[in-house]
This record gives C-alpha cells, structure tokens and sequence, in this order.
C-alpha cells in the first residue's frame, strides 16, 4: 500500500502505478485498505493529492471509526494539519526531505511545510492531537544534493497499549 509523491503524481502517475500494481502494492487514492493478522485488523488510508483541497479536502478518514485504529498515508504532514483527520490515531508522511540541507546540521532554509520546521522531520502532533511521524524518505527535491538530513527508510513498530 503507499500513496504517490508530487512529483510522482504530476510527472510520472501511469508508470508508477503500474510499477506498484506489478509488484502487488495498491495504490490508496482516497481509499482504505485493510492490514489483518491473527484475528485483528488495522485500517490504512490513503490520500489522493494532498495538496489538491479543492478536490481531495474531506479526509477518507471521516466515515471511519474511533473503534478502529487508522493509520493515514499522507504526501505531506501539512494536510493532517489543515484538514480535520478525525478517527486517525496516526499519520504517516514525507515530502520535506528532512530540508534536505540543513547549514550547520541545524538550519533548514527550505522546509517544503506551510508551518516550516514543526513537522519538518520525525514524531510531532498536529494541533488535533493527532500522531505524525515524516520521514526525510529517500529521494531529493529541485538539487539531487543532500547535507545533514541524511535519507532514511524507518521502521514503525505498533505495540498494544496495555
């Protein structure tokens, strides 16, 4: 399952779709998809261009429920923030590279986020209270350059709460 970059999206949709459906991956476009193991069940949601409100600003998460836990598949963290995600428990997304390059490892001149450096990279929490990790993921931007914001693949591990 996996949702598509900006520049995916706007240069290359056909082959990348057709990439994934190959590989067995699904493409979530305002959609929810169902990851199940030993009798339970997390929901995933997809959104379709995030940056598209006109078209995509109503969440696929609102028909959900507060009993299901959901996880959000989001180009960028911006759209968790700017529409209500409700039933979501976490958000997952990309698209500011990390800064991409950070001057002097602490600086990022360039955020790619309407709310710069708050969901630049890593755990962070929409004013909701809703759960967003961004990664610095592994591509670049305008430059194919990168400096203190190394990319990165990352791991979730999902624990019951007790």
């Amino acid at each position: 399952m996996g949702v598509l970059g900006n520049h995916d999206h706007y240069r290359c949709y056909e082959l990348v779709k057709e990439e994934m459906e190959r590989y067995g991956m699904r493409l979530l476009e305002h959609q929810v998809d169902t990851i199940r193991k030993d009798g339970e069940f997390i929901l995933v949601v997809g959104v379709r261009d995030p940056f598209d409100l006109t078209r995509n600003g109503v969440s696929p998460t609102t028909e959900l429920s507060d009993r299901d836990f959901v996880i959000l598949l989001t180009h960028t963290p911006d759209y968790a923030e700017d529409v209500p995600v409700p039933h979501t428990d976490l958000a997952l997304a990309g698209h500011t590279h990390g800064g991409q390059v950070k001057l002097l490892g602490l600086y990022a001149p360039v955020t790619n986020s309407r709310y710069g450096k708050r969901f630049l990279s890593g755990m962070n929490k929409t004013s909701a209270g809703v759960p967003v990790i961004t990664t610095n993921g592994l591509g670049t931007s305008r430059r194919n350059l990168r400096a203190f914001a190394p990319s990165e693949v990352i791991m979730i591990t999902l624990e019951r709460e007790p």
